[in-house]
């Protein structure tokens, strides 16, 4: 399905088992985190944000599967899909909790600003203040050589 109505994809979420993410060093992987935040299990590449930021221990536990080829794609899906029900429920309930707890809007603007962004724009804005004050006094500095 290209280009879902968020309602159908909401009910596609509600209705999967699992969310797969082949992409090779995806740098974030949105995609990923709505996965987990729905309670699908992830499959993912094990490359990129999946593996190092999104797909990774919650509580000391798995919370998905990580694959490079087809081959470990088709065993991650089988251990995935043959999961017990406990377990199955227990990988959902991390995953969603981990995606829910580092990803939700409070918690990422917050990792972001102690991150250094926030010093970052503040600096960068300032030098973009004194770069304008610098080129209106060259300006004003011509402008009244003219009139000399």
């Amino acid at each position: 399905m290209v280009n879902a109505a968020h309602i159908d994809l909401l009910s596609l979420l509600a209705n999967a088992s699992v969310g797969i993410s082949t992409m090779i060093d995806e740098h974030f992987g949105i995609n990923v985190v709505e996965y987990m935040a729905a309670g699908l299990i992830p499959v993912v590449n094990a490359s990129g944000g999946p593996l190092l930021d999104i797909v990774v221990p919650f509580d000391g536990k798995p919370t998905g599967f990580h694959a490079t080829d087809a081959k470990s794609y088709a065993v991650a899906l089988e251990q995935a899909l043959s999961l017990s029900p406990r377990d199955d429920l227990a990988m959902r309930k991390r995953a969603r909790d981990h995606a829910v707890r580092k990803f939700a809007v409070p918690e990422f603007t917050k990792a972001w600003g102690m991150g250094g962004w926030t010093d970052w724009r503040r600096a960068v804005r300032a030098e973009r203040a004194h770069a304008r004050a610098v080129v209106e006094q060259k300006k004003q500095d011509a402008d009244t050589m003219k009139t000399q």
